[in-house]
């Protein structure tokens, strides 16, 4: 998944295309683990001339949901960045919050959101948030916090109708890049392989695919 030079960084978006953004947060320790729930639903229909007899027919791919913990640390053994050095870590709890549990006063509603960590990238909305404290000072001040987070992911109507017009490997797709977009989350989309993003690197000769601007316009050429 990531790599432990890149930060999982969480996003906050204002509109469901994640066009107009928010507010951000980067944890300073990377998740130890990640869960990914992904369901199918099917519709029982009777088959004809079998008394009794059912057949699961396919229905339809619920959206994912995903859950994780981040660690905050205030006692001095995580390194942390100057420009938050001396901001207490309720502080950063609000910062969080900001991003994932504040109604905005322009959506009257949370943000849209965007998880990106190394070459895994998702977006949903969050599902909960459980802070537990668990080291304080002598005067109460909380000093260490676990977090867990549960999203579930969002598709638009226009990203569902374009993602089934991309389940096609045997077909050329020339996608243009939106902000967020990743080489691996394409390749995924169009291939259901992330692995063929160095082919397709090579194929549209991109010199930095893991910092394409978005407007850029890809060819995804069919995989024999």
């Amino acid at each position: 998944m990531g790599n432990s030079s890149k930060k999982l960084t969480i996003k906050g978006y204002l509109n469901n295309e994640f066009s107009k953004t928010s507010l951000e947060f980067s944890v300073l320790v990377n998740p130890e683990r990640f869960g990914q729930d992904f369901n199918i639903e099917y519709s029982e229909e009777e088959v004809i001339g079998s008394v009794g007899a059912k057949a699961n027919r396919f229905k339809r791919s619920p959206s994912s949901s995903l859950n994780f913990e981040i660690f905050l640390d205030d006692t001095g053994a995580i390194p942390v960045p100057k420009n938050i050095e001396d901001k207490p870590l309720t502080d950063r709890i609000d910062q969080l919050m900001n991003v994932l549990y504040k109604i905005n006063d322009t959506t009257h509603e949370p943000n849209f959101i965007e998880i990106i960590w190394g070459t895994f990238f998702f977006r949903g909305r969050t599902t909960s948030i459980k802070v537990e404290y668990t080291m304080f000072k002598p005067d109460g001040t909380p000093l260490r916090a676990k977090v867990s987070l549960g999203f579930k992911s969002y598709v638009s109507t226009q990203q569902d109708a374009n993602e089934q017009k991309l389940n096609s490997p045997d077909l050329t797709h020339i996608v243009t890049v939106q902000p967020g977009d990743t080489l691996p989350y394409l390749c995924d989309k169009i291939y259901n392989d992330s692995s063929y993003y160095v082919y397709i690197a090579q194929f549209n000769k991109l010199i930095d695919f893991r910092n394409i601007a978005a407007g850029t316009e890809i060819i995804f050429p069919p995989i024999i």
